[in-house]
């Protein structure tokens, strides 16, 4: 039995040496103790000489990749693209209106549908009161298709403002400043162009003095007035009695088909009725009232009976 125990223990150590471990033990067999061993890296494939010239290939297939690239792009570039013929484009719209020099130098428009005296004003860099002013015609006027307007550039003096288009004729003549002496241009091309004068619309006044209620009585007595025309302002119109004494209108728009009362007394005024601010009666039997407009003329006129005013 011993010899059979040393066999096995033999066998034993020779089968753990060649897994890689090592027995060890003290006398006897009591102990055992295993150990790991060292592991060990496989040798490299590649010198360092062989990584280098490795390296340097990919360089160079990048490089060729690159310019590759970059003589596509050059013959790319060098491609000549279709061009088409503006003359074959058709024509665009725009909003610049068409207009046509006249023999007097004067611009003429034809009216085309959407025009309106104010947007052509714009387009052309005019007034529009120069537009209406050398046109004979006024902000009334309805433009119809194909009427031609004369627009107030450059040379433009015609010799006879003719309206071309329906509608009331201005009440007085644009102004010319004068610019220095008499030339072959009615003004001096080098100087800035003449300012026109506004001129006041031409409108329809028809204004009556209807009645006169309670005249004599400071307190009551007032002057009723009827606009049968068109709107007006009435700032800077009088009304007067045969004694000089005068009330002037402060600014007031007068409605066509309104009616409005002057009141001899103080008083806050509104909308249809204004106060003289008098303390004694402006009217009394026999009397004349005048009524006129800020230029002096007489618009209307109106006689007070002899008879005493009815009663209430």
């Amino acid at each position: 039995m011993p010899i059979r125990f040393r066999f096995v223990t033999g066998l034993a150590a020779a089968i753990l040496a060649g897994a890689g471990l090592l027995l060890s033990g003290g006398p006897g067999g009591a102990s055992a103790q295993l150990t790991t061993p060292t592991p060990t890296l496989p040798a490299p494939t590649l010198a360092p000489a062989d990584y280098e010239a490795t390296i340097d290939a990919q360089q160079r297939l990048i490089d060729a990749l690159e310019a590759t690239v970059t003589a596509q792009a050059m013959t790319l570039s060098a491609v000549k693209l279709p061009t088409i013929d503006p003359a074959l484009l058709p024509a665009v719209a725009t909003g610049t209106p068409a207009p046509t020099l006249a023999g007097d130098g004067c611009v003429e428009h034809v009216i085309q549908s959407g025009d309106t005296v104010y947007a052509l004003a714009q387009d052309y860099g005019v007034s529009w009161r120069d537009v209406l002013q050398i046109n004979g015609i006024d902000d009334s006027t309805i433009l119809q298709i194909d009427d031609v307007l004369i627009i107030p550039l450059g040379d433009c003096v015609p010799d006879t403002p003719t309206p071309s288009a329906p509608g009331p004729t201005l009440a007085a003549t644009p102004t010319v400043e004068a610019l220095g002496p008499p030339t072959s241009t009615p003004f001096d091309l080098a100087q800035d162009l003449p300012t026109f004068t506004p001129v006041p619309t031409a409108i329809t006044v028809q204004v009556i003095i209807a009645k006169v209620a309670n005249w004599g009585n400071a307190n009551t007595e007032a002057v009723e007035i009827v606009n049968q025309g068109d709107v007006l302002n009435l700032q800077g119109w009088t009304l007067s009695n045969a004694s000089g004494a005068v009330f002037l209108f402060p600014e007031f728009r007068f409605s066509p088909g309104s009616a409005i009362q002057v009141f001899s007394r103080p008083g806050t005024n509104t909308p249809a009725a204004l106060f003289w601010g008098r303390d004694t009666a402006a009217w009394a039997a026999g009397d004349t009232l005048t009524l006129a407009d800020s230029t002096g003329q007489v618009r209307a006129t109106f006689q007070i009976e002899d008879a005493p005013p009815p009663a209430g």
